[in-house]
């Protein structure tokens, strides 16, 4: 066993809530007051040791009382506890058994009298041949040990856990690597100018993106060019930090170039992903339909024009996919394989392993999705802890660097002779508290001696075992419920398609309208290219809005999306129809209509009219160009003539609709007064027809009255009755009756 080559390495755990609670079963509790307690801190451990069971283990620790009392003899020893050989047995071994027995204890250390808030550094200097009195270990042994003070009576006042590794020496075989994400929430307004000092102050030394750079610059002085990370970056980002050194002046733009120019030297010796642009809520966007936002932003990160490449002067990896939280859908799966991703980093939740297997398995996973198959990298979640505590640093580094390397330990002894990749994955918004605490954690697999480096694209190269496969499970509730909001989603895509519609009522290529000069056509022409320029910014602004940085604050997309409804809606208000009333003397032909342009561009848009009223019908209008504003006073004017056909006089309300050519409406429809004074066709037809029957009808009556009148009169006084004195005549014969009387007179 001496002449083995060993490496030791003493792992120092923070004393957790099990811990703590096996210790008061144990031994007596801590002295504890309302105003503190007595407690060990370990500051300095050194570098794993190469050597064997002759070697000295060095470690350095604080005793703070922060008690409102004087503690009195303090002493303090060293207990290990039996070898522990599997992950789970370092986070209980401490709350079932502990270590028990006294590995190293000096009574002629102590310190008679330590005063209230005051502290006492420890030193101490062990030979580990101790280590053959309690286990004769044939490999690599992890034991749990526990640093104990006391005073007075022995009673016990404090402790902390920790681990104690032997390697012997070994070609290592687990493969550590580290992902970072270099990307922020969106900087920019709907104008694409940048929103506050948000961005600024990230950037500047002491702000969370310069720390994460410092971190990996720090992280790689310590390990070389076998520094093993892969950075995962967002084009929109960078296109931020570029816009700040254009706007922000001297200051601005030196801290934006400083900041760029280290990414761009990161980003020339390590491999980076290519994150789709605005880093988007692709699940979210998958299962609200919106397939084609995600084929876009993917398209506009692999631009080698204007994307990553073009930005850092690189060639960024196209075909590796990291999703928000790493939760996907089998839609979102499939989605990603047809834009042409081989690979993603997944949550170990997010997978179902056909085969289950005892030990740790390597990261890389096949994914049984049919005609599509993905490779799914699978960051281990308990050493992305354990990494994330030891880079916050502070008083709990050295605990949590050696309880991360106990970890990797007990992993690589699983299957001692088989090379298996873990990852650890940073989150989107890591923010190292300690650079110097991160750049040690990001060095470990450069020195620790079971330990070696890998990276992303190296682990998706090496052929998966037959056994690493696995499928997409149940998309759970949970990750669900964090999505954006699919409605806001759907509602930011339909304003695009507006946004993109309004863009082809330019008109600035046509041919200019007669008298028209050189200076004319060249501020047509920049007018043209500024509301161009207004569209683009919004469809960008809109590509932001789906970013999943919004997921923890999405009333900020929804202001983004306001801020481009409200700009489209100004725009479409550039154009309309003058209000008059027009008065028709005829029943048909052209209907004289002024459009209105306020733009400094000529448009191209099309006119529809509709009666609120029966009896006036229009035609179909052609396309029409309505001339460019002359000022901001005179807006530019065209008179279009609609066909129509009037069918009754009076009054019409007519809607009059400005749209683009491919039906987008202009804003809401103008009102106009139609007036007309002339009868349609149908109109003088019911007229003649009646007009007709009238003149029937009295010639009817005529008839009738002549035909009367040939009939003989009855006598009478000339008014048509009886004479005066005479009474009526005999029903017959009242012609003879005269003569009678003239007879008979006397």
């Amino acid at each position: 066993m001496r002449a083995r080559a060993a490496v030791l390495a003493v792992a120092l755990l923070a004393a957790l809530p099990l811990a703590d609670a096996a210790s008061a079963q144990s031994v007596d509790p801590p002295v504890q007051s309302r105003f503190g307690a007595v407690r060990v801190i370990f500051t300095d451990i050194g570098p794993p040791l190469t050597g064997d069971f002759g070697s000295v283990l060095r470690l350095s620790a604080t005793i703070v009382n922060d008690t409102p009392e004087p503690q009195t003899r303090v002493r303090w020893r060293l207990r290990i506890g039996p070898q522990v050989n599997t992950r789970a047995g370092l986070t209980t071994t401490f709350a079932e058994q502990g270590p028990s027995a006294v590995l190293w204890h000096d009574d002629e250390q102590v310190v008679d009298v330590l005063p209230a808030g005051a502290s006492h550094q420890v030193y101490l200097s062990l030979p580990l041949d101790r280590l053959e009195e309690f286990s004769t270990p044939s490999g690599p042994a992890i034991f749990p040990i526990r640093f104990e003070v006391t005073h007075r009576l022995e009673t016990t006042i404090a402790t902390a856990d920790t681990f104690l590794i032997w390697f012997p020496g070994q070609q290592p075989t687990l493969r550590l690597g580290w992902v970072v994400a270099i990307t922020d929430a969106p900087a920019r307004d709907a104008s694409g100018a940048l929103r506050g000092d948000d961005l600024a102050k990230s950037t500047a030394p002491g702000g969370r993106l310069d720390a994460v750079l410092s971190s990996l610059e720090r992280g790689e002085a310590l390990a070389g060019a076998k520094l093993p990370l892969t950075l995962a970056v967002d084009a929109e980002l960078v296109e931020s930090v570029n816009a700040m050194a254009k706007e922000r002046g001297p200051a601005g733009s030196a801290t934006a170039t400083s900041w760029l120019d280290r990414l761009k030297a990161l980003a020339s010796r390590h491999p980076v992903i290519a994150l789709p642009y605005a880093d988007p809520d692709v699940v979210a966007l998958v299962r609200a339909g919106l397939t084609a936002d995600l084929t876009a932003s993917f398209g506009r990160a692999r631009d080698h024009t204007a994307g990553l490449d073009a930005l850092l002067g690189i060639t960024a990896i196209e075909d590796i996919a990291w999703p928000v939280d790493e939760f996907v859908d089998s839609a979102t799966v499939d989605r990603l394989a047809d834009n042409g991703i081989h690979a993603v980093l997944l949550d170990r939740q997010s997978l179902r392993k056909v085969v289950d297997r005892a030990y740790t398995t390597t990261a890389a996973a096949e994914i049984n999705t049919g005609a599509n198959p993905l490779t799914a990298i699978v960051p281990d979640a308990p050493v992305t802890s354990l990494a994330i505590d030891m880079a916050t640093g502070g008083q709990g580094f050295a605990v949590a660097r050696q309880r991360l390397l106990a970890e990797t330990a007990v992993i690589q002894q699983q299957l001692p002779y088989e090379a298996r990749d873990v990852f650890v994955r940073f989150a989107r918004d890591w923010q190292p508290a300690d650079p110097e605490a991160a750049a040690a954690l990001l060095a470990l697999p450069v020195t620790t001696p079971w330990l070696t480096g890998t990276t992303v694209p190296d682990a998706i190269a090496r052929p998966a075992r037959a056994d690493d496969r696995a499928t997409i499970p149940r998309y759970p509730g949970a990750a669900r419920r964090a999505e954006l909001a699919g409605d806001a989603l759907v509602a930011g895509n339909r304003l695009r398609g507006e946004l993109t519609s309004f863009g082809t009522i330019l008109a600035d290529s046509e041919p200019p309208p007669p008298g028209a000069t050189t200076a004319d056509r060249t501020n047509a022409q920049t007018a043209a290219n500024l509301i161009r320029d207004k569209i683009r910014q919004g469809v960008d602004a809109l590509a932001w809005s789906e970013s999943a940085h919004w997921r923890r604050d999405p009333a900020a997309a929804a202001a983004l999306r306001s801020a481009v409804r409200d700009m489209l809606t100004g725009l479409r208000g550039q154009v309309s129809v003058a209000i008059n009333t027009v008065r028709l003397t005829s029943t048909s032909g052209p209907l004289p209509v002024t459009l209105l342009n306020r733009l400094g561009t000529p448009v191209r848009v099309r006119l529809t009219l509709q009666s609120q009223r029966l009896g006036l019908k229009f035609g179909k209008v052609r396309e029409s160009i309505v001339a460019a504003a002359r000022s901001a006073t005179q807006p530019g004017s065209t008179s279009v003539e609609v066909p129509f056909e009037a069918q009754t006089v009076g009054k019409f309300p007519v809607d009059a609709q400005l749209s683009t050519v491919d039906d987008l409406k202009l804003g809401p429809p103008s009102r106009i007064t139609v007036s007309t004074t002339a009868y349609g066709r149908l109109a003088l037809l019911v007229t003649g027809g009646a007009f007709v029957l009238l003149v029937l009808a009295a010639l009817v009556r005529f008839v009738f009255r002549r035909r009367q009148g040939k009939r003989p009169e009855p006598p009478g006084d000339g008014f048509g009755g009886p004479g005066e004195g005479e009474g009526p005549g005999p029903e017959t014969g009242s012609a003879e009756q005269p003569m009678a009387s003239a007879a008979t007179g006397p």
